[in-house]
């Protein structure tokens, strides 16, 4: 797959493909995927006996607890225009990506950060919290139907980096997974989210990737 493709310089000379209309396109689809997943999935969430915590709104205002939703909302809007600009053939990533890396980077530095004073036995327990398996596997689930969503939007284009298109939507996927989960999660520790948010995030990533090198193929 390269740039002399006839279907990518026929893609490359329609003026009517332009950034403007393939941004548009993603953030509909995006966010009519991600409106019935987080009813649906919170709804799950509350017949497993896993409800909106009840403080919610008490505690959204302590740092703590809203960066668990802040930072992978920074994930998703720096991961969002990389790959809409993956859409088009010309794009490449080189210091493009750097945003991303940097709110990707953001929950690990803050794990690290709060166990760096504490002794081995806090630390473990920290980390472990209560529920990092449903953490990472409700993330994991949420994720599924926004990739998909994604790359029915990413085929629209003509993406010649389908693993980095993929594993960018995945991480996008990860991150809105993450914000909906953190209505329930009542594990307030960066240690915690710092680390299971990322490795979920991380993984959604790892899954895009593998449906980018599929489905993205030329």
């Amino acid at each position: 797959m390269t740039q002399s493709h006839p279907l990518i310089e026929e893609y490359c000379a329609d003026a009517k493909v332009t950034s403007g209309s393939l941004s548009r396109h993603y953030w509909t689809v995006l966010v009519l995927a991600a409106l019935p997943i987080a009813l649906i999935g919170l709804w799950i969430f509350h017949l497993a006996g896993a409800s909106v915590r009840p403080d919610y709104f008490d505690l959204i205002t302590n740092a703590g607890v809203a960066l668990k939703q802040v930072i992978p909302l920074m994930i998703l809007l720096t991961g969002a225009p990389i790959i809409i600009m993956l859409m088009r053939p010309e794009t490449r990533l080189s210091g493009n990506i750097l945003p991303l890396v940097a709110a990707l980077s953001i929950l690990p530095i803050m794990m690290v950060w709060t166990l760096a004073p504490l002794t081995g036995e806090l630390r473990f327990s920290l980390i472990q919290g209560d529920g990092f398996v449903q953490c990472l596997l409700s993330i994991s689930a949420l994720s599924v139907g926004l990739i998909a969503a994604q790359i029915t939007v990413l085929r629209n284009g003509a993406v010649t980096k389908p693993i980095a298109a993929g594993a960018i939507a995945g991480a996008a996927a990860g991150a809105i997974s993450a914000i909906i989960y953190a209505f329930i999660c009542t594990e307030d520790s960066p240690a915690f989210y710092g680390l299971w948010y990322t490795v979920g995030i991380l993984f959604a990533g790892s899954i895009g990737a593998a449906a980018g090198k599929i489905f993205l193929k030329w």
